[in-house]
Protein backbone atom coordinates (compact mmCIF):
# COMPACT_ATOMS: atom_id res chain seq x y z
CA UNK A 1 0.00 0.00 0.00
CA UNK A 2 1.46 3.29 -1.01
CA UNK A 3 4.52 1.31 -2.11
CA UNK A 4 7.04 3.36 -4.05
CA UNK A 5 5.11 6.50 -3.17
CA UNK A 6 7.20 9.31 -1.72
CA UNK A 7 5.00 11.88 -0.01
CA UNK A 8 6.58 15.24 0.75
CA UNK A 9 5.19 17.68 3.28
CA UNK A 10 2.39 20.03 2.31
CA UNK A 11 -1.32 20.55 2.78
CA UNK A 12 -2.19 18.53 -0.32
CA UNK A 13 -0.26 15.45 0.87
CA UNK A 14 -2.98 13.99 3.11
CA UNK A 15 -5.48 14.24 0.28
CA UNK A 16 -3.17 12.32 -2.06
CA UNK A 17 -2.39 9.72 0.61
CA UNK A 18 -6.10 9.12 1.21
CA UNK A 19 -6.61 8.67 -2.54
CA UNK A 20 -3.81 6.09 -2.65
CA UNK A 21 -5.27 4.30 0.38
CA UNK A 22 -8.77 4.18 -1.15
CA UNK A 23 -7.34 2.89 -4.42
CA UNK A 24 -5.31 0.22 -2.64
CA UNK A 25 -8.29 -0.89 -0.53
CA UNK A 26 -10.38 -1.19 -3.70
CA UNK A 27 -7.70 -3.28 -5.40
CA UNK A 28 -7.15 -5.41 -2.31
CA UNK A 29 -10.87 -6.16 -2.13
CA UNK A 30 -10.74 -7.48 -5.70
CA UNK A 31 -7.50 -9.37 -5.01
CA UNK A 32 -8.90 -11.21 -1.98
CA UNK A 33 -12.02 -12.20 -3.90
CA UNK A 34 -9.75 -13.74 -6.55
CA UNK A 35 -7.55 -15.51 -4.01
CA UNK A 36 -10.66 -16.90 -2.29
CA UNK A 37 -11.57 -18.62 -5.56
CA UNK A 38 -8.15 -20.30 -5.53
CA UNK A 39 -8.51 -21.64 -1.97
CA UNK A 40 -8.80 -25.41 -1.62
CA UNK A 41 -10.07 -25.39 1.95
CA UNK A 42 -13.48 -23.93 2.70
CA UNK A 43 -12.26 -22.29 5.91
CA UNK A 44 -9.53 -20.44 3.97
CA UNK A 45 -12.07 -19.31 1.41
CA UNK A 46 -14.35 -17.98 4.16
CA UNK A 47 -11.49 -16.12 5.85
CA UNK A 48 -10.41 -14.56 2.55
CA UNK A 49 -13.96 -13.45 1.77
CA UNK A 50 -14.16 -11.87 5.23
CA UNK A 51 -10.88 -10.03 4.58
CA UNK A 52 -12.28 -8.84 1.23
CA UNK A 53 -15.33 -7.48 3.07
CA UNK A 54 -13.05 -5.67 5.52
CA UNK A 55 -11.14 -4.07 2.64
CA UNK A 56 -14.40 -2.84 1.11
CA UNK A 57 -15.44 -1.41 4.49
CA UNK A 58 -12.05 0.30 4.88
CA UNK A 59 -12.56 2.02 1.54
CA UNK A 60 -15.97 3.29 2.65
CA UNK A 61 -14.49 4.63 5.90
CA UNK A 62 -11.67 6.34 4.01
CA UNK A 63 -14.18 7.82 1.58
CA UNK A 64 -16.12 9.28 4.53
CA UNK A 65 -12.92 10.82 5.94
CA UNK A 66 -12.02 12.18 2.50
CA UNK A 67 -15.45 13.74 1.98
CA UNK A 68 -15.41 15.22 5.46
CA UNK A 69 -12.05 16.88 4.80
CA UNK A 70 -12.33 17.76 1.11
CA UNK A 71 -16.01 17.71 0.19
CA UNK A 72 -17.29 16.04 -2.94
CA UNK A 73 -14.24 16.45 -5.13
CA UNK A 74 -14.18 14.08 -8.06
CA UNK A 75 -12.17 10.93 -7.44
CA UNK A 76 -10.71 8.79 -10.18
CA UNK A 77 -9.58 5.62 -8.44
CA UNK A 78 -7.58 3.31 -10.66
CA UNK A 79 -8.22 -0.40 -10.74
CA UNK A 80 -4.91 -2.23 -10.93
CA UNK A 81 -5.66 -5.93 -11.07
CA UNK A 82 -2.80 -8.06 -9.87
CA UNK A 83 -1.89 -11.23 -11.71
CA UNK A 84 -2.06 -14.14 -9.30
CA UNK A 85 -0.16 -17.33 -9.94
CA UNK A 86 -0.25 -19.76 -7.02
CA UNK A 87 -2.30 -19.64 -3.85
CA UNK A 88 0.70 -19.73 -1.49
CA UNK A 89 2.53 -17.06 -3.49
CA UNK A 90 -0.54 -14.81 -3.48
CA UNK A 91 -0.95 -15.27 0.27
CA UNK A 92 2.75 -14.60 0.93
CA UNK A 93 2.70 -11.37 -1.07
CA UNK A 94 -0.51 -10.36 0.67
CA UNK A 95 1.11 -10.76 4.10
CA UNK A 96 3.80 -8.30 3.04
CA UNK A 97 1.18 -5.93 1.61
CA UNK A 98 -0.77 -5.95 4.88
CA UNK A 99 2.34 -4.98 6.85
CA UNK A 100 3.16 -2.26 4.30
CA UNK A 101 -0.41 -1.03 4.71
CA UNK A 102 0.04 -0.67 8.46
CA UNK A 103 3.15 1.47 7.91
CA UNK A 104 1.34 3.60 5.33
CA UNK A 105 -1.63 4.14 7.64
CA UNK A 106 0.78 5.15 10.41
CA UNK A 107 1.96 7.96 8.10
CA UNK A 108 -1.64 8.97 7.41
CA UNK A 109 -2.43 8.87 11.14
CA UNK A 110 0.19 11.52 11.81
CA UNK A 111 -1.48 13.87 9.35
CA UNK A 112 -5.15 13.42 10.32
CA UNK A 113 -6.46 16.52 12.13
CA UNK A 114 -9.32 15.05 14.18
CA UNK A 115 -9.31 12.39 16.92
CA UNK A 116 -12.48 10.71 15.62
CA UNK A 117 -10.86 10.24 12.20
CA UNK A 118 -7.66 9.03 13.85
CA UNK A 119 -9.69 6.34 15.62
CA UNK A 120 -10.98 5.13 12.24
CA UNK A 121 -7.42 4.91 10.91
CA UNK A 122 -6.35 3.03 14.05
CA UNK A 123 -9.20 0.56 13.51
CA UNK A 124 -8.07 0.01 9.92
CA UNK A 125 -4.52 -0.60 11.17
CA UNK A 126 -5.80 -3.17 13.68
CA UNK A 127 -7.72 -4.92 10.90
CA UNK A 128 -4.62 -4.97 8.69
CA UNK A 129 -2.61 -6.56 11.52
CA UNK A 130 -5.34 -9.16 12.02
CA UNK A 131 -5.36 -9.86 8.27
CA UNK A 132 -1.60 -10.44 8.30
CA UNK A 133 -2.00 -12.94 11.15
CA UNK A 134 -4.80 -14.79 9.36
CA UNK A 135 -2.76 -14.97 6.17
CA UNK A 136 0.38 -16.09 7.99
CA UNK A 137 -1.69 -18.78 9.68
CA UNK A 138 -2.81 -20.00 6.25
CA UNK A 139 0.84 -20.41 5.33
CA UNK A 140 1.48 -22.23 8.58
CA UNK A 141 3.79 -19.80 10.31
CA UNK A 142 1.76 -17.41 12.38
CA UNK A 143 3.94 -15.41 14.73
CA UNK A 144 1.01 -13.35 15.94
CA UNK A 145 -0.33 -13.44 19.44
CA UNK A 146 -3.65 -15.22 19.75
CA UNK A 147 -6.32 -13.14 21.44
Amino acid sequence: MGKNKDFPCGEWVLEEMLKVAMEDEKNDHIKYLKIAKMARRQRDKEKLLAIADDERRHRRWLMAIYKNLYGNRRLNLQERPKKLYRFDEAIGKSVIAEYEGIAFYREILGRIPCEEMKNVIRRIMEDEQRHACILEDMLGFCHCRRK
